[in-house]
């Protein structure tokens, strides 16, 4: 019988961060299950650097070799894995031809999901606003992956087979607070709440930051790569190192003043998404509920950079930040 290799491919935002701490953080209480989460190709607490190794098709003998060696089921698990192609996951199947390969995917409805994924580009680096992210996608909702999540299985589907392919109902998930118990489940793996307090994941969880801090890091990276050369989610990570010695009191009394919270969870994308989710894949589902979630975001209008005063302060922002980095 082939050994399972188990491709958890999030996606972000779906509680990623916290299931790949506490595989990491346990590996040795997995293993006796008959579950290996390797080290090898971790970057932070999942398999980023095989995800770059796949998408570059640079896997070389000694990594054949490195997984013929294990005699137990693997896990992979990589939010970047999604971004794979059709021809991306053809060469996974050839490469781990010894392994009868699963899929695990994370669903969360579409209204729902957005903000967190804006929010996660504004971490990287981008600066656009959410409005005109969302449009991109609603303007075609069905070509979109984000907004449409049976774009995405059916290629995983077309690869491995639809048998193949492990689905989570992320928002039931959270309702019912039992995410991590479910995903060990798909891996055959018998959870218990002592890997979650082993792990300390609580702290070390991929947390949303307020949308006074977002805006600011937007506009801060559009600023910091012209003015400054500063790429990627390098202005984010400095922004949190040097928060408390940063002037952003007045900045952020300006933002305070262009607040604005928005429901979400009851769009026609939401209903029409839940509706072909159910139909194409309700037997792939191992804890689907047709439910109507609903929730809010908090957003800071354009508008309030439409004035002298808050152009200055966020360009002095840019400024101060910059010198405490060359300072260090």
């Amino acid at each position: 019988m082939k050994r399972k290799l188990f491709l958890h491919v999030g996606p972000h935002k779906t509680g990623t961060t916290l299931i790949q701490k506490v595989c990491l953080d346990n590996q040795g209480e997995l293993i006796k299950s008959g579950i290996f989460y390797p080290k090898n190709y971790v970057r932070i607490f999942g398999h980023h650097l095989i995800r770059d190794l796949i998408k570059g098709k640079e896997l070389s003998k000694s990594d054949s070799d490195f997984f013929k060696e294990i005699d137990s089921d693997v896990l992979l698990s990589s939010e970047d894995f999604i971004s794979f192609s059709v021809k991306d996951f053809e060469y996974i199947k050839t490469f781990f031809s010894d392994f009868d390969i699963h899929i695990i995917y994370s669903w969360r409805r579409a209204s729902l999901k957005m903000y967190s994924i804006w929010q996660e580009l504004i971490k990287h680096g981008k600066s656009v606003s959410f409005f005109e992210f969302y449009h991109e996608h609603l303007a075609k909702p069905a070509q979109s992956y984000m907004l449409s999540a049976d774009l995405q299985i059916e290629r995983f589907a077309k690869v491995f087979g639809i048998k193949k392919v492990h689905l989570i109902d992320y928002d039931k998930a959270v309702k019912d607070k039992n995410l991590l118990e479910l995903f060990f489940s798909i891996i055959n793996c018998e959870y218990s709440t002592k890997y979650l307090e082993m792990s300390e994941s609580r702290v070390s969880s991929n947390r949303s930051l307020n949308p006074f801090d977002t805006e600011t890091i937007r506009i801060l990276n559009k600023i910091m790569s012209s003015k400054y050369g500063m790429h990627g989610n390098d202005v984010r990570e400095a922004y949190l190192t040097h928060y408390s010695e940063l002037d952003i009191t007045e900045l952020h009394q300006i933002m305070k003043t262009k607040v604005t919270t928005l429901p979400v969870g009851n769009y026609f994308i939401d209903k029409k998404t839940e509706r072909v989710m159910y139909s194409k894949f309700e037997e792939n589902f191992i804890n689907f509920e047709q439910a109507q979630y609903k929730s809010s975001i908090t957003l800071i209008q354009d508008s309030w950079l439409m004035n002298l005063e808050s152009l200055i302060l966020i360009n002095e922002l840019a400024d101060q930040l910059h010198r405490k980095i060359k300072s260090v």
